[in-house]
């Protein structure tokens, strides 16, 4: 089995997560970092090219003009391919190196960084996938691509067939049935991470990063709408609040989630303990389930993933945690050799 890291960059007042994912295959474990898409411009370009280098190249000559910063400062990812459009997201250097360096500070060192919408759309799917999360509106799909506000992304989607989806579910969808193989990824332009092994894993690496187009496309208005003088204001501000406040931090990045890191062992070591000990208990009633990986996310939640010849060998171990007040959710993977991947999420009762 593949295990693949799904490590969600958050938005401002949000917190560090990651899924993990277990695939067919005997490839070693992935990170994939998905990145807001409001930082990630998606434009579907008519492009023409044999080789991925050369059809990157038309890409970056086609959107040159349109770019509100020197090319050099930019670079471009190519994503999935529709009606004869590909897929083509820019973003800006200074945001992905923030992006690295955010990751990094989790112990999160990614192999792929991918924008949160190309996450949504499936290859065998023509509707459009629309989630929300964090307050804002996650779109993807044959020719659609961005992240905004709820009330613009309705404007914006009024005559598309859209397709109302949970995002946690999607995204582990997406990488279980491979489409990540057509994601735009940010992280191949600087050779960082595992990038021949990605290509033998069916990621589809391409250029990298750059900033928001201003004109030329619906993604690009919605990017230029929420990037205005008030908002830079406020980020200069908070930074400066939070200087003042960490003044021993080499970098104020955020400074709630700075302050909270220090307190995760305390907050979550004797829960981990208990989830952990509530989980066993479970398991010694199950003797047809294995268990391949434990471990317990930022927010104290434990994951497992275990393996079953019928998902009914799984049903004393939800019995048991359930008696003993414990809430659980199940995934259902791939069934392989008689066997079936399930990922349990345990966590505290109401």
């Amino acid at each position: 089995m593949t295990l693949i890291r799904l490590g969600l960059l958050p938005r401002p007042g949000q917190q560090w997560r990651e899924l993990a994912v277990t695939t067919p295959g005997r490839a070693k474990s992935l990170k994939v970092l998905v990145v807001p898409g409001e930082g990630a411009v998606s434009r579907w370009l008519e492009v023409k090219g044999s080789t991925t280098a050369q059809i990157g190249a038309a890409a970056r000559l086609q959107i040159a003009d349109d770019l509100a910063q020197p090319l050099g400062d930019c670079a471009v990812a190519l994503g999935a391919a529709h009606d004869g459009r590909r897929q083509v997201c820019v973003v800006a250097n200074n945001d992905l190196a923030a992006w690295k360096a955010e990751a990094a500070s989790h112990g999160f060192i990614p192999d792929a960084i991918v924008p949160d919408y190309a996450l949504l759309a499936l290859p065998d799917e023509d509707a459009i996938a629309a989630a929300q999360i964090d307050g804002e509106t996650i779109a993807g799909g044959p020719g659609v691509g961005f992240a905004c506000q709820p009330e613009l992304a309705s404007l914006l989607l009024q005559d598309r067939d859209t397709q109302p989806v949970d995002f946690d579910e999607r995204i582990v969808r997406c990488a279980r049935q491979n489409a990540l193989s057509s994601a735009p990824n940010f992280a191949a332009r600087s050779g960082e991470g595992a990038a021949g092994g990605l290509q033998e894993r069916a990621l589809h690496l391409a250029a990298v990063a750059a900033l928001a187009l201003l004109v030329g496309s619906l993604a690009p208005w919605v990017h230029a709408l929420r990037i205005d003088a008030s908002a830079a204001s406020m980020r200069k501000q908070a930074t400066r609040i939070a200087a003042e406040t960490l003044p021993d931090a080499p970098q104020i990045r955020d400074a709630r989630a700075q302050l909270l890191e220090p307190l995760r062992p305390f907050t979550h070591s004797r829960k981990s303990v208990e989830l952990s000990l509530a989980l066993f208990d479970g398991l010694a009633q199950a003797p047809g389930v294995l268990i391949n990986r434990l471990e317990v996310d930022p927010d104290g939640q434990l994951l497992a993933a275990l393996s079953v010849s019928s998902p009914s060998d799984l049903d004393p171990v939800q019995a048991s945690l359930a008696g003993a007040g414990y809430r659980t959710s199940q995934t259902q993977g791939a069934t392989a050799a008689g066997r079936t991947t399930i990922d349990l999420v345990v966590t505290d009762g109401p």
